[in-house]
């Protein structure tokens, strides 16, 4: 049964104030016990790594060697950064049950969900991944082959000689379209005029407003109401397409990956609708952009 529109934003304000950022949770370890780091104020510290990374990290690696401490924002929260090809294989080879990488990802918490297979940890994250990997076996990429070769073509064929673009621009797009007809399952014009628009601002989403999160009363002005609007619209509108979904007589035969995440279930075990609506912005948000740089990537190391 649909939710109502009430009953969708009632949702989308539970999620925000459930996955808030604790700012009285602020872990406090000694600074002794850190690798070193900068002793700026962490406003500082945060809008360094943000705004000008490219330049700030460099700096910080000069001066403490391959482990340096970032103090951020909210509540000057310590951020190791290791910059070793070993020292990143060494942790995520470690035991799940001590590198917690859901609580390390809990920024992205008001915009994921707490059901985010990037969020959980532990029995939570075996189980999520239980119910999602089948969606993602051999069988079922190859199944998605010929739309993805179609949507390819059809974003090729507006290309014109002569005509400058920026590659990235034109791979977002490519893989915008591929995850709303591949993952979500949607093939209605209407609809999908309604959700680009609305997935584009929450992929594309100002790490400030991430950050603006652990302030409640920031909600309520721009740039952050508009974003707080975005998500309780977006969630309207995939809210009402598993409903549908659900209810679709030729849900059996639906090869898009919602369509086998409903179907899916682990001895009796299957996923709410909450659960869905967060599982589908985790794929959005992991593999939109990042497939994206790596085509348009691609693009520019194979240009003749």
């Amino acid at each position: 049964m649909a939710l109502t529109d009430e009953q969708v934003a009632r949702l989308t304000d539970e999620r925000f104030a459930h996955t808030r950022p604790d700012l009285a949770g602020v872990p406090d370890v000694p600074r002794e016990q850190l690798p070193p780091g900068l002793r700026w104020p962490a406003f500082f510290q945060t809008a360094g790594l943000l705004r000008f990374r490219h330049r700030f990290v460099p700096y910080l690696h000069r001066r403490f060697g391959d482990v340096f401490t970032v103090r951020m924002i909210p509540g000057g929260r310590p951020l190791v950064l290791f910059t070793r090809p070993e020292h990143t294989r060494e942790i995520f080879a470690g035991d799940p049950e001590v590198f917690h990488a859901g609580k390390g990802n809990a920024i992205l918490g008001p915009i994921m969900g707490e059901h985010s297979l990037l969020l959980q940890d532990s029995a939570e994250h075996k189980r999520a991944r239980k119910l999602l990997m089948p969606a993602f076996n051999g069988a079922a990429l190859r199944s998605y082959q010929s739309l993805v070769t179609e949507l390819a073509g059809a974003e090729v064929a507006t290309w014109r000689d002569g005509t400058t673009f920026r590659s990235l621009d034109r791979m977002n797009a490519l893989t915008l379209e591929v995850i709303l007809r591949v993952v979500f399952g949607v093939t209605d014009e209407r609809r999908l005029a309604e959700l680009r628009p609305r997935v584009n601002r929450t992929v594309n989403i100002s790490p400030a407003i991430l950050l603006g999160w652990g302030w409640p009363r920031l909600q309520r002005i721009r740039p952050w109401k508009g974003q707080v609007d975005n998500q309780r619209e977006l969630d309207r509108l995939m809210y009402a397409e598993i409903a549908e979904r659900r209810e679709a007589p030729d849900l059996a035969e639906r090869t898009d990956v919602l369509s086998q995440l409903i179907r899916m279930q682990e001895d009796g075990d299957a996923l709410s609708d909450a659960e869905l609506r967060d599982q589908l912005v985790t794929l959005l948000l992991a593999g939109h952009e990042t497939t994206a740089t790596a085509l348009a990537l691609g693009a520019v190391r194979d240009r003749p």
